[in-house]
């Protein structure tokens, strides 16, 4: 995810005691080098930086951080990259775990993500929509 969006649910949730409680890491990667700099900013000035990275680069790097077995992937990228990230984004994902995309239109890009995803071996998928754009739930089997 963004790592603004990161975190802001870093910090939410830091609030409500669940990182200690289940000494969970956030890692947040953007491509966007202001971005990344204020998140990190962010983090030290709401105390979170224990439990929050901030990485600057787009997943596709040869080098890029995958951590393993992680609960929860979320991504709120457009179609292109979550076709061409999903065989990583499921292998980081432990089974069992969840996989949440956003920043994917209802109809066609909807349908071509589910393809994709179910190939990869996801299933359960739950959809919810606002206006054009939907959210795609799914679980790693």
């Amino acid at each position: 995810m963004g790592g603004q969006t990161a975190l802001n649910l870093c910090i939410e949730a830091d609030e409500k005691g669940i990182w200690t409680d289940f000494d969970v890491d956030i890692i947040g990667v953007d491509i966007d080098a202001i971005a990344v700099e204020s998140a990190k900013s962010n983090a030290l000035i709401n105390g979170v930086q224990d439990r929050f990275k901030a990485v600057l680069g787009d997943g596709m790097e040869p080098d890029a951080e995958e951590p393993k077995d992680v609960d929860v992937l979320v991504a709120n990228i457009l179609i292109t990259p979550n076709l061409e990230l999903s065989s990583k984004f499921v292998k980081m994902t432990r089974k069992g775990g969840k996989i949440g995309l956003s920043g994917i239109l209802a109809g066609k890009q909807a349908e071509e993500v589910i393809e994709k995803y179910s190939s990869e071996g996801c299933a359960e998928f739950e959809v919810y929509e606002k206006d054009e754009w939907v959210c795609i739930e799914c679980t790693v089997l």
